[in-house]
């Protein structure tokens, strides 16, 4: 098994090279959830592949994970079909894969029966099973109008956000290599620094009462520790040679929103305390940490209060387990809730006003207040809807067709673009397509004849979220300026 940072890289390769694999023919969606099952879910061996393990991921971990419109199932099986017919044609398979017939005969197989496991809530993982209708938080489908998030605003959000501020610091922090204990800990010293810098709230050589305790090992200080290990796992800094160092590849600095909007999805799909260890792991910190969507999107519709999210986790846990003593749900899930809604608050997601301050033991903790999207919030709630089976209307919002010319399709986007700015300009071109299908024609609209072509592709490149649109607005601009 080879490790992170080259399956991130060979990973990235693959997936391009299979998009241009067929082009118009090949189904190109989902291949990337299949890299990742295998790598990060199964064994490693994301290029080995047996009808046991097709079998698996579409009859077991999609049912439980993916949340889709049931008409998009065929365009899943196609998907993983055609993934595995390009690691066959490309002779990427391992030796000790199965066949590529017997292969694509397994998602042949499997195709109804996939249908039926979506359709089942008794296979639905937790966060899938949130949304699939408990009163107050499941029956948002289609969402509210509201109008497109203002993409400016966000950036400036994203910008100033702790999570991205952290991450920022941390890259600069570890661009000299700091050595680590024998426990392979950080030292006391590094500790100490961070812990200032990244406004982490732990407590070294802490007072209690008459009495000092002196901070042992940087372990102890569970905050700094949780957002170290967080940043290894997105690949801001990494160990090596026994020290830690900043990983050079790592652009997002100089990409808040990007890069936000990517931790919000990590962070997502992790856990909001995936890396919390003073806490006991516990299955009802995961069906809090699971709610996230559903509670964002709850949001979205209209601002809710710390008391209703605190309620609605109550009620989901009473709806679907498990089974804990009620002192013992009284104490931790308004902990948990605290915790989870900190995640999101810090990565610039919500806002959480008017809120009581409670003191207990040393510690403070919130209650009560009112909950609110920040415009980064909105975005990502504009941009992540359909993947969570949402429609998000917005209002006054002009529809056009990217099989239009690509003179039309210029024209409209300059329009959008002088009217509204980058961000009218950017909600439209990503609310017509996927992302593979909006990356295809803006690599294709330097051939545009129209005078603002090399305006909107520079706003395209600087201000979209995708990345793979933005590389497309790259090569594309490129192509503008020197043709």
């Amino acid at each position: 098994m080879i490790d992170e940072e080259r399956y991130s890289a060979a990973r990235a390769e693959l997936l391009a090279d299979f998009r241009a694999w067929r082009a118009g023919e090949a189904e190109h969606g989902y291949a990337d959830l299949m890299l990742d099952y295998k790598y990060w879910y199964v064994d490693g061996e994301y290029l080995r592949w047996t009808s046991r393990d097709v079998e698996s991921f579409l009859l077991d971990w999609v049912p439980r994970k993916v949340l889709m419109p049931s008409e998009h199932l065929g365009y899943l099986s196609a998907g993983v079909r055609d993934f595995l017919r390009f690691l066959g044609d490309r002779r990427l398979l391992t030796d000790d894969s199965a066949p590529v017939p017997e292969l694509v005969a397994t998602v042949a197989w499997a195709g109804p029966e996939l249908a039926t496991q979506m359709a089942d809530p008794s296979n639905f993982g937790m966060a899938k099973g949130l949304m699939a209708g408990l009163e107050g938080i499941g029956d948002l489908a289609p969402l509210p109008a509201r109008p497109a998030a203002d993409v400016d605003e966000a950036t400036t959000v994203a910008e100033a956000s702790l999570g991205f501020r952290r991450l920022k610091i941390l890259h600069e922090y570890f661009t000299t290599p700091r050595s680590l204990t024998q426990n392979g800990n950080l030292k006391l010293a590094d500790a100490a620094n961070l812990v200032e810098a990244l406004e982490t709230d732990d407590r070294m050589d802490e007072w209690i009462g008459d009495r000092q305790f002196k901070t042992q090992s940087s372990r102890e200080l569970t905050k700094l520790v949780s957002i170290i290990e967080f940043a290894k796992r997105v690949k801001v800094i990494r160990l090596y040679g026994g020290k830690l160092t900043a990983v050079k590849s790592w652009g997002g600095a100089t990409r808040p929103l990007a890069t936000s909007l990517g931790l919000i999805d990590t962070t997502i799909e992790l856990g909001s305390m995936a890396f919390d260890f003073a806490t006991p792991d516990d299955e009802v910190k995961s069906v809090i940490e699971s709610m996230t969507p559903s509670v964002l999107f709850w949001i979205y519709e209209s601002d809710r209060s710390y008391k209703e999210v605190e309620s609605a986790a109550f009620r989901v846990i009473d709806e679907i387990g498990p089974r804990r003593s009620t002192q013992w749900l009284a104490t931790l899930v308004p902990l948990w809730v605290e915790r989870n809604l900190s995640s999101f608050e810090q990565l610039g997601v919500i806002e959480w006003n008017d809120f009581d301050t409670i003191e207990e033991y040393g510690r403070t903790y919130r209650r009560n207040g009112v909950l609110s999207l920040t415009e980064l919030g909105v975005l990502w709630a504009q941009e992540s809807a359909e993947d969570y089976g949402f429609s998000t209307p917005l209002g006054d919002r002009i529809e056009f067709d990217l099989g239009l010319p690509r003179d039309a399709i210029a024209a409209t986007l300059a329009d959008a673009l002088d009217r509204g700015g980058p961000g009218e300009m950017i909600e439209l071109l990503m609310r017509a397509d996927g992302p593979d299908r909006v990356a295809d024609v803006v690599s294709k609209l330097w051939m545009a004849d129209h005078p603002a072509v090399e305006a909107v592709l520079a706003a395209i490149e600087s201000v979209i979220p995708n990345a793979k649109v933005r590389r497309a607005a790259h090569r594309s601009l490129w192509q503008v300026r020197n043709r």
